[in-house]
Order: structure tokens, then sequence, then C-alpha cells
């Protein structure tokens, strides 16, 4: 409200001095005293308020007060006497009031407002710091209450703990004078030695139940598993007999032994061949497998290689080289001259065809053959497709030559080989050792290859 009525009564005064009030505020030293006052008027109510917070109490800032009105005073006489300076010449104005009279008046209301605004920044100022510290220490209040009722609670459960502790206490010395006239008739007797349990069987039973369940894994493994394998394995799941085994090539352990290994189980197979071949006639080795990458190719040259390096005479039929597998001379061959004309009569033919799983066979060629050689892994499944083609097999041969029908396993293990080679190299006393104990050897005399 002062702000507002200083306002409008310099204004009023402006308007009856005219010029004169323009020159004034113009000057600049004019300019620089009312800066001045309007900055002793702020530190002034910024001090009145922090003493008025303080109670009076602070000497300080009542010094501090006192040195900035005194300057605030001197700044006033010093606007004064300017004014009066630039106002030296006294005349009226047009409603005939004196200048000077006006200058004084202007420069109270001048002082004034400044000094109201001064305290209108300081009450700003002070009330935003109040607002600060509202909002700092409101939420102060609410957590001494909850502190306060969490002390309460945990000193109520202390002191109800200390009553059922005092009650215990009482109750103890209570009983201890009401029995205190009461005699021990049979001290007590402590066991001498532990209670016996019975941990001996249940170790045994244990080890019963883990063997029992082993045994059944690995029969179950045994009975369910269609992997070949071994003889055994092989002739119960496809029901013709094994001729021979072919070593799987080591790639780490007995590796610089592979081509000693191969030869050997090599000379096993041309020993169980060799007996079916008779003289005179057309001897035929067929090579069959159900399916590819069996080993049949590499098989046939070795056994080519190896006959003709101890003097047989052999010409071995490879399919998509000698002949085609959808070619009609095959297809209706009923001779080996069909396949090879020029094939002597004493060359023992190695014919190897294609998968029976995708192409057929005729029987003749079937018949015709001394031995009919089943080529197949060892480490792989029979699979119902692969039985089915080996059934066809047997259809097509005729009584005379069901005999003729053999399995032979590649890529076999060592022990696999074992059955038709016997032991293998190395011959170290070690593997002596087990191969007599996988013979169920056990009083024989060591190997004579035992180094």
């Amino acid at each position: 409200m002062n702000q507002a009525t200083t306002t409008a009564l310099i204004d009023y005064l402006k308007r009856q001095l005219g010029d004169r009030a323009k020159i004034v505020e113009s000057n600049k030293d004019f300019t620089n005293l009312v800066r001045d006052i309007s900055r002793l008027q702020s530190r002034i109510s910024n001090l009145r308020l922090m003493n008025s917070e303080n109670g009076g109490s602070n000497q300080e800032a009542q010094i501090e007060l006192a040195k900035a009105e005194k300057q605030l005073r001197e700044a006033t006489e010093k606007v004064k006497a300017l004014t009066k300076t630039i106002e030296a010449n006294t005349f009226n104005t047009e409603t005939g009031v004196k200048a000077s009279d006006l200058i004084d008046r202007w420069l109270e209301q001048v002082i004034l407002l400044e000094k109201t605004k001064a305290e209108i920044d300081a009450q700003d100022i002070m009330k935003e710091s109040i607002e600060e510290q509202y909002k700092h220490y409101s939420p102060i209040g609410a957590t001494i209450d909850r502190k306060e009722r969490h002390i309460g609670f945990i000193e109520g459960n202390y002191i109800e703990m200390l009553k059922a502790l005092n009650a215990a206490r009482l109750r103890q010395r209570n009983l201890q004078m009401s029995t205190a006239s009461l005699h021990m008739l049979n001290p007590p007797m402590f066991p001498m030695n532990a209670q016996s349990t019975n941990r001996l069987m249940i170790l045994l039973g244990a080890f019963m139940l883990t063997f029992v369940l082993t045994a059944l894994y690995f029969f179950v493994i045994e009975l369910l598993d269609r992997t070949l394998r071994d003889r055994m394995r092989s002739e119960r799941i496809t029901e013709i007999p094994v001729i021979g085994c072919f070593p799987k090539e080591r790639t780490q352990r007995y590796r610089r032994l592979n081509k000693t290994i191969s030869d050997l189980a090599l000379r096993q197979l041309s020993k169980a061949l060799l007996p079916h071949f008779q003289e005179g006639q057309q001897n035929v080795l067929n090579l069959l497998s159900t399916d590819a990458a069996n080993g049949k190719s590499y098989l046939a040259q070795e056994l080519e290689n190896y006959w003709i390096s101890i003097g047989l005479q052999v010409r071995r039929l490879t399919y998509d080289e000698d002949f085609l597998a959808e070619d009609s001379r095959y297809i209706m061959a009923k001779d080996v001259k069909d396949l090879c004309p020029d094939i002597m009569p004493d060359e023992i033919a190695i014919i190897e065809y294609p998968n029976l799983d995708d192409n057929s066979i005729s029987s003749a060629l079937l018949n015709i053959g001394t031995i009919n050689l089943m080529v197949t892994r060892a480490n792989r499944t029979w699979k119902d497709v692969d039985q089915k083609a080996l059934k066809e097999v047997q259809d097509q041969l005729d009584e005379e030559h069901k005999d003729t029908l053999y399995m032979y396993l590649t890529e076999a293990n060592r022990y696999a080989v074992e059955e038709f080679v016997g032991q293998l190299p190395p011959y170290t006393k070690f593997n002596n050792f087990v191969y007599r104990m996988s013979q169920l050897g056990l009083t024989a005399i060591e190997n004579e290859h035992a180094k």
C-alpha cells in the first residue's frame, strides 16, 4: 500500500517539476547516490530481520545496523545537497509553488520508495528461507513420532521379557526352597559303550542296490541298443554270420600301428575267403552294403592289391566306373560276363555293387557269387530299412547259395578285431595280461611276444 502511494506521489511531483525532474534524474552522481541508497536500504532491512530473529542479542549485527544507518543518512544528505546544487536558482513552477520545496518532497518520496522496495525484497528473501526450512524440517515431526512409537514398542517388549524372567527366577527359587529336603537314591548311570547300529547292513544294502542298478542299466542298454559294434551283437541283430572285422584308424594312441593292424585284419579276411573259392570255375566276391560310406571301395582295393601280391589273378569291377547302376545291361545281367565280357575264367572277380537302399540287384548276380559279403560299419545303427534290404537279399538267394551270405564289419574297435585276428600289437606286458584275462587265461603262461 505504501509503495503504491509513494509511486503515485512521485509521479505527481515529477509532472509538477516537469523538465527539472528529468535533469535531476539524468545526473550521473544522482543516479549513483540513489543506487547506493537502495543498496543500503536492502542491507538495513536484512540486518533488522536477522536482529529480530536473534532476539536483539547479536552485538555484531547491531553494530553493522548502526553503521549502515549512518551511511544511509550520509548518502541522503549528499543527494539533498546535490539537488540543491542542480537547482541553484529558486523559481516557481507553473502552479506557483517553489521548485525547491517540490524537489525536497520528491527526494523524500524517492528515498521512501527505495526503502519500501528494500524491505519488500528482504521479506521475500526471508519468506523463501522460511519456506526452505519448512520443507526441510516438516518431515522431522512425523519421523520423531514414528521413532518414539518404535522405541516404545521395543521398551514394552523388554519390560515384558524382564517380567517373565523375574517370574521364572521366582519359580526357580520357590522350587529350590520346596525341594530342599529331597535326596537322590540312585545316581544316573551313563552308557559305557556306544549303542550298536545296523550301519554295516546299510552299507551292504547300498552296495548291492548300486550293483543291481548298474547291472540293470547295462543290461537294458545291451538289450535295446541296435548298434552292431562286435560279432555277438551283429549276429544277434542281423541273424547272419560275421566273417571278420576291419579296425578303425587310431588318431592318437597306437597311431603308428595302424598299417600293421590293418594288414593283420586284411590277411584274416583273405584267409576266411580263399577256402570258399574253387579251382576251375569263375570265383566271384560280391561286395554289398545298404547305404554309402561303409568302406566297400577301400576294402575291394586292398583285397585286390593283396591277392595280386601273392600271385592271384584278380579283376575288380566297380559301379559308376565299369557299369552304371541304372543301365539295363546291369539290371538284366545274368552272368558276370554281362558286366565284363573280357574277364578270364581263372580270374577272381571282386564286384562292388551300389547301395541296396537306393538300387536293386538281380538274383542271378547274387547266385553266381561265391561269397556275398555285406559290408557295414560296426559303429552304426542297424535300422529297420537295413534289415528289410538284408531280408530281400536273403530271399533272392536260392537254397544252394543261402550259406554264401556273410557280414563284414568295418571301423570296429580293437577288442572286436581281436575276436578274429587275435591279440593286436603292441605286445606289452600290460596288454598281454589284459588280453589273457579277457580270454579267461587265469593260469596261462605269458605271451611270447611280450617285451
